[in-house]
């Protein structure tokens, strides 16, 4: 399959019930490839004949003469609940000045507080990608007010800094926290809370896996983002070597940020 993009706000949507299998499809221009599925994300698995598929997810950048943007970044996300990650409720604790910790006690002894706030990266955020003219009280609002899969890009890129930021602490022996992820473990409880809003248990199973010749590339610009909170992330198999074009590869530029269970 082949997705043209024109604008950074373009956000194309592969979004499965249960398993996506073997997928093959080139974004090209700018924006986001969201790739969700309820259960499995699966691509390279074999199918008649017992041949795997060169399934591959790409990002190939700018198409049109003297286009320097970079390309699309990339999302695949599987097993995250049926409702999908809770951006609303990770944006309400974490782009609130009103949730900061105070960093003169324990984070523990702080219920519904965080380590750092993101207001202002919020209010950057919006001007520059929306051109919100309000000012700094009102930010939130438009924020909330905006689609989830436009929420989901602000929101993504301040859960894997927490979970960065969460992970030098534990390893830095002049920490507060040294030896404590509890910052990580909140920004993964408020944007995947254990329960729903009726008090019911999130069941989240589903893993992602790439084999043979699979993978998500982004060629030109563009990071690439694994939500697996169910489960795990597979590139290749064991005892055979996979081809160069398997896994994840971002060229030029971009990111690559996991977060996994297993």
């Amino acid at each position: 399959g082949y997705i043209a993009h024109s604008g950074a706000l373009d956000v194309s949507l592969l979004d499965a019930g249960r398993d996506v299998l073997n997928a093959t499809l080139d974004v090209a221009g700018p924006g986001l490839l969201d790739v969700s599925a309820g259960r499995n994300i699966l691509q390279g698995q074999p199918l008649l004949g017992n041949q795997g598929s060169a399934s591959t997810l790409r990002s190939i950048g700018p198409v049109a003469e003297g286009d320097t943007r970079p390309g699309a970044s990339i999302v695949l996300s599987a097993g995250v609940g049926a409702g999908g990650p809770d951006y609303a409720g990770f944006a309400a604790r974490y782009f609130d000045r009103t949730r900061l910790a105070d960093a003169a006690s324990p984070l523990a002894d702080q219920a519904g507080k965080v380590a750092k706030t993101y207001e202002d990266r919020l209010l950057a955020w919006l001007r520059e990608r929306f051109g919100y003219a309000g000012g700094a009280e009102g930010a939130l609002a438009a924020f909330l007010a905006l689609p989830a899969e436009q929420q989901g890009v602000l929101v993504r890129e301040v859960f894997y800094e927490e979970l960065r930021q969460g992970g030098r602490e534990y390893n830095d022996p002049e920490s507060r926290r040294a030896g404590s992820y509890l910052r990580g473990r909140e920004a993964i409880g408020a944007l995947l809370p254990p329960a729903d809003a009726q008090g019911q248990p999130v069941e989240r199973r589903g893993s992602i896996v790439f084999q043979g010749a699979a993978g998500t590339h982004t060629l030109f610009g563009g990071g690439i983002q694994v939500l697996a909170p169910g489960g795990g992330l597979t590139l290749g198999a064991n005892g055979v070597l996979p081809p160069p074009s398997t896994g994840l590869l971002t060229q030029g530029e971009g990111a690559v940020e996991i977060y996994t269970r297993d």
